[in-house]
């Protein structure tokens, strides 16, 4: 399993069983009103966006504690 399934489940086991499975429909349930006035584009980019960032934070944590390699790295070397 790769980082990026790994967060996206650790995201969706925090989500109540009620939610579509659509990712935008999830978020627009979870702003409510506040996610009225923005496109199913601009949710989609602001979702690629954040995963992005959540994906180089993790590996950026790793590399510091894992001696300057990721978790999956060091696994592909064993």
């Amino acid at each position: 399993m790769n980082p990026k399934q790994e967060i996206e489940n650790v995201v969706l086991s925090l989500l109540p069983d009620h939610f579509e499975d659509n990712k935008i429909q999830r978020v627009r349930s979870i702003l409510g009103n506040k996610a009225s006035q923005i496109s199913d584009e601009e949710i989609e980019v602001s979702l690629v966006q954040f995963e992005f960032l959540v994906n180089s934070w993790l590996d950026e944590f790793e590399r510091k504690i894992f001696g300057e390699k990721t978790l999956q790295e060091i696994l592909r070397t064993k």
